[in-house]
């Protein structure tokens, strides 16, 4: 008999890294032994792309109050958030028959916060919590309770824990488990550069640095454009192709990164959410990732499979991926100095930026195969 795992995502509206990660996690299954079911908490972009995987989706509305991102929840008043936390438990309640219908066995959360929307549902029906943990956390009364109460740990890069006491990661290290997520390599084409940077109306004679992922301030895309600036200064034939929506609660943030790039006259692409992500890696001469908090980016890999240099904030499972300067540049976060002297290395260098790119490509092919993925994910499920 297969074993039924609920899958849990609190980020419906959008598709990047973490959905993508749980759609990867999903594909990976063993379908002799596992089923998958999605509960989101309404409808949208994930539920979209979901259902374009053949991938099973149910919708479960959570109400208003707690259905809000970009810190908003924090800035309520007392009595809205205890309005957060009713609806949140009544979310668990509905789940409850939703989990004894489809004969549950295991509950998967993509993050702490979608964790909260079922460990009273799990909880009540002693079904076994997964949770996966994608980025960087701190150890806060939120995180310590959400490892706390979960039964199984996966890390999508050793680095995501670096930020918790060595006392809290030596309690749970028999229930953590990392596994790097795994690529369809096979699928990626890279087309001529001059070719590629036409079609997105660039002119083919610019440096283009690309950022690729969701506009908010935790990406750093502020970090990337105020380096970009102090670079045109020097360097005129720079464009900066930015492929990625808003976030949810970061409206304020795009528009006051849209009055500098207008005020300063910036050469700014920005593509929104695209789909066909190998015109954009074809385009791109500079990959960079300014993140503030990261997990085992996504973009990283995928930018140096399609043979690009790339330069990536140290956070997260950064380093697990860039492990020496053949590879890539890492910089420390938040800071705009080291940002524009990595830029000056890589934009002044073709030579440097080819080698570098080479080797890449090799490296993350070999190391993040979905092959591996797929035997790390059914391995440890079966023993669940």
């Amino acid at each position: 008999m297969r074993k039924r795992i609920l899958f849990i995502e609190s980020r419906y509206q959008t598709f990047y890294g973490a959905q993508k990660s749980m759609a990867a996690f999903i594909k990976a299954l063993d379908t002799e032994y596992f089923e998958s079911k999605v509960v989101l908490a309404g409808k949208g972009k994930l539920e979209d792309e979901l259902k374009k995987l053949n991938i099973d989706v149910d919708v479960i509305k959570l109400g208003k109050k707690a259905d809000a991102f970009g810190g908003k929840i924090l800035n309520y008043s007392v009595a809205s958030k205890i309005i957060v936390l009713v609806q949140i438990f009544i979310f668990n309640l509905r789940l409850i028959p939703y989990i004894v219908k489809n004969k549950i066995d295991a509950v998967y959360a993509n993050d702490f916060r979608a964790l909260f929307y079922v460990v009273v549902a799990s909880k009540l029906l002693r079904k076994k919590i997964i949770l996966y943990i994608r980025t960087d956390i701190t150890y806060n009364l939120f995180t310590k309770a959400g490892i706390f109460l979960s039964d199984y740990i996966i890390t999508i890069a050793k680095g995501v824990l670096k930020n918790l006491p060595q006392n809290v990661t030596d309690k749970y290290d028999k229930k953590t488990y990392k596994i790097y997520t795994g690529f369809e390599f096979d699928k990626f084409s890279i087309m001529p550069k001059e070719q590629s940077k036409m079609l997105l109306d660039i002119d083919s004679k610019e440096i283009v640095i690309g950022f690729v992922g969701s506009i908010n301030e935790r990406k750093g895309l502020d970090l990337l454009i105020a380096a970009i600036y102090e670079m045109c200064k020097s360097c005129n034939n720079i464009t900066l192709l930015i492929a990625g929506d808003i976030t949810s609660g970061s409206e304020g943030y795009w528009k006051n990164l849209k009055n500098i790039i207008q005020k300063n006259n910036l050469k700014v692409k920005h593509v929104g959410y695209f789909t066909e992500m190998n015109l954009i890696y074809s385009a791109i001469d500079i990959l960079v990732l300014p993140s503030r908090m990261e997990g085992l980016p996504r973009v990283i890999i995928e930018g140096m499979a399609h043979g690009l240099p790339v330069i990536a904030s140290d956070v997260g499972g950064v380093k697990e991926i860039i492990q020496d300067e053949s590879l890539g540049l890492i910089i420390p976060a938040d800071s705009i100095t080291s940002l524009i002297k990595a830029l000056s290395e890589l934009i002044y260098s073709e030579d440097i930026r080819a080698k570098m790119a080479s080797t890449a490509k090799v490296y993350v092919k070999e190391k993040f195969s979905e092959e591996k993925f797929k035997k790390s994910i059914n391995e440890l499920l079966m023993n669940i």
